[in-house]
């Protein structure tokens, strides 16, 4: 999922980053001007419901969109 939908974006102009766990993700949202931030479900230490929540507890403010292939 994550290769396909950096694919697609990238495709229609758009600079993505990629983090490879929950925690770099939080790390790099909180250093970064995002316009939005794309978070699976199922990342490896800090799973996706954790980190929206730390980052919301933060008081982050950019659109998070969860994504998944859990079914």
């Amino acid at each position: 999922n994550q290769y396909l939908i950096s694919r697609i974006l990238e495709l229609q102009g758009a600079k993505v980053d990629v983090a490879d766990d929950g925690v770099q993700g939080v790390d790099m949202a909180l250093a970064h001007n995002y316009d939005v931030v794309i978070i699976d479900i199922q990342i490896p230490q800090m799973d996706g419901h954790q980190a929206t929540r730390k980052l919301r507890d933060m008081g982050y403010k950019t659109p998070i969109v969860a994504l998944t292939a859990h079914a």
